[in-house]
């Protein structure tokens, strides 16, 4: 069985191979690298170039390159040049450059990909990933792993005694973020996230970004070509600029080996003299921020100390001797560093075994946060983690409830993977699956996870046993009453309510999580020759980001039917229709040019209706202006 690996990093991408059951892994080489950066690149004709390519393409415009598409992971779209790229489109072109590599040096392709993410990505973030995935082109379903997961498996393979019940601590410092876990092996090859955390400003990029505004302020700070570097106008400036983040960077890296080094400046600029201390004085407070963030996580397994195997560092960052030196001082214990960090995750994840069930899309492993059954770890409050005495460990928020037993999500099989739909509980496929089931786990708890980095998502009350959590049916003869005072969603909605048998205010807790709309209504039609109706629902949200996402949700796991643009009523979008073999159902999706205002036609599940006539049903009927 032919297999491949792929972690998506921050500053580079890493992948591994490994041709037939039993064989080590080796690393996949890219150009002849074993480290392909992520940068991406916009070339004038629209193609999206990668890796050292994007680098070197970006000394001439760097207004059309990206170097972090893992930072964008929240934005919807990013403005490259003249033009805007959805987010999943500069993920998809790194990793299809993978995957074509991948195919030529295993001469097809590969029977199980198994990409690895963040062990705190929950569910939005995840499903962007698997939509990148599915859009570089792989024909097998796409497993997700947790990172630390990943390297914790990697470490036990490889001379780390970790008993079942025993836990390791995973120090992953990479490019662009910062991550804690402490991850418990509970069987021979099964692991579960006990506790996790992360910074998503501090990484190596950051630590490039202070040693260049150092070396800025030691040589000849006042010099013009300082202005012109920070703000290039010319091709020149640019090709200076680009040069010399490039130097500064392997000038950061080279001090991990010595004590001090020299990086080029520009002309007429004299080179910059940079010692290793003088760097870690730079860098210290960020990682002392991590390592405060480490003990904290370590507090918050609620595991006694003699229960940890050690705590290993991950990412390229940890070859800055600073890392192991903090750690040891402040928390007493001394990390265990590895000849190559930025592979460890990567080798690792081709030691957990393939997926159950690899049809499901929704799959992953179970023993890993942002897993629809995966329900947390009960800290006990007594616990001693391995702390230095003079350092109390930073408070962490404690997991609610217990966790499933392994290998058994306390989803039932019929609901995983399943959307609560957005009209008279039709069902999809997609983002909001998962959402919608954790609602219903979580019960009137509302403990649903955040998304985004240091922030945290409202709770929303629970659902009842109806699909339509929250709604208010109103009269036939007052279908605009749902509307209320938006006159904009209305004037959206426009004849298409007229028609309408009835509407009314609609609130389903996954879908505000996702959309977060202001104002929801749905409308239920009566169709000539169908024995079901139809609905549609019309949204009004006040970001721009949030249709797009919504959109997206339903790329996930539904079947693409088409898609193009719109005009009607002064208005005009974009619309996407979609097919849910699974429930036979099919959805029409659009939004107006401005991204505020959407809307879903959609048929009832079981119904078979093609997706050709819900799509006519919404341009004869719904579509404004008609």
């Amino acid at each position: 069985m032919r297999e491949l690996s792929v972690d998506f990093g921050t500053s580079n991408t890493v992948a591994a191979v490994r041709t037939a059951p039993g064989l080590p892994p080796r690393l996949l080489s890219v150009d002849g690298w074993p480290v392909l950066p992520s940068a991406v690149w916009l070339a004038p004709n629209g193609e999206l170039v990668v890796g050292r390519d994007a680098e070197r393409q970006a000394r001439l415009d760097p207004s059309r390159y990206e170097p972090n598409p893992k930072r964008r992971i929240d934005d919807v779209e990013v403005l490259l040049g003249d033009r805007v790229i959805p987010v999943v489109e500069l993920i998809a072109a790194v990793l299809r450059r993978v995957a074509d590599e991948a195919r030529r040096q295993l001469g097809g392709e590969p029977d199980r990909v198994v990409l690895t993410h963040p062990a705190d990505w929950r569910l939005i973030r995840c499903n962007t990933l698997r939509a990148a995935a599915r859009a570089a082109g792989w024909s097998v379903p796409v497993q997700l792993l947790a990172e630390p997961v990943a390297a914790a498996a990697h470490f036990a393979e490889n001379g780390a005694v970790v008993d079942p019940g025993q836990a390791l601590v995973v120090y992953d410092l990479g490019g662009g973020t910062t991550d804690t876990a402490v991850v418990q092996r509970i069987g021979q090859n099964d692991w579960q996230v006990l506790a996790e955390a992360g910074l998503s400003d501090v990484g190596g990029t950051d630590f490039d970004q202070a040693l260049a505004e150092h070396v800025r302020a030691v040589v000849d700070r006042d010099h013009p070509l300082w202005t012109e570097i920070r703000r290039p106008g010319t091709a020149a400036a640019r090709r200076a600029a680009r040069t010399l983040a490039d130097d500064v960077r392997a000038g950061k890296e080279a001090l991990s080996r010595y004590p001090q080094t020299d990086i080029p400046l520009p002309d007429p600029l004299p080179d910059a003299h940079v010692t290793r201390a003088e760097l870690e004085a730079l860098v210290r407070p960020g990682i002392e921020r991590t390592v405060s963030m480490l003990s904290g996580t370590i507090a918050s397994s609620g595991l006694d100390r003699s229960r940890f195997a050690g705590i290993y560092l991950v990412g390229g960052g940890t070859r800055m001797p600073l890392v192991a030196q903090v750690i040891s001082e402040r928390l007493g214990v001394l990390p265990v560093a590895v000849e190559s960090p930025e592979s460890t995750v990567v080798v690792g994840a081709l030691s957990i075994p393939p997926m159950q069930d690899a049809t499901d899309p929704q799959e992953r492993y179970p023993h890993q946060l942002g897993h629809p059954g995966y329900q947390g770890h009960q800290p006990q409050p007594h616990a001693l983690p391995p702390t230095h005495p003079q350092t109390p460990p930073a408070p962490a928020p404690a997991m609610s409830m217990s966790m499933p037993p392994p290998g058994q999500s306390t989803v039932s099989r019929h609901n995983r993977g399943k959307l609560i739909g957005i009209g008279m509980g039709v069902l999809g496929l997609g983002a909001l699956a998962v959402v919608a089931v954790l609602m219903i786990v979580n019960g009137s708890r509302g403990n649903l996870p955040s998304d985004a980095a240091g922030s945290s998502t409202p709770s929303a009350p629970a659902p009842s046993s109806s699909p339509s959590s929250s709604s208010e049916v109103v009269p036939a003869g007052d279908k605009n009453a749902p509307f209320g005072s938006d006159a904009e969603l209305r004037g959206f909605a426009g004849k298409a309510v007229d028609r309408a048998q009835s509407c009314k205010k609609y609130s389903s807790p996954a879908v505000d999580l996702v959309l977060r709309a202001r104002t929801q209504v749905q409308c239920e039609y009566r169709v000539d020759g169908q024995s079901e109706p139809m609905t549609a629902s019309f949204f009004a949200t006040d970001s721009a980001g949030s249709c797009a996402t919504f959109a997206t949700s339903f790329a996930i796991a539904a079947q693409s039917g088409g898609q193009g643009q719109w005009t009607g009523g002064g208005r005009s979008g974009t619309w996407h229709d979609y097919t849910v073999a699974a429930v036979r159902a099919s959805t029409t999706i659009y939004q107006d040019s401005g991204g505020k205002l959407c809307g879903v036609v959609e048929s009832k599940e079981g119904a078979g209706v093609p997706a050709d006539v819900v799509h006519r049903f919404w341009e004869t009927q719904v579509k404004p202006g008609v």
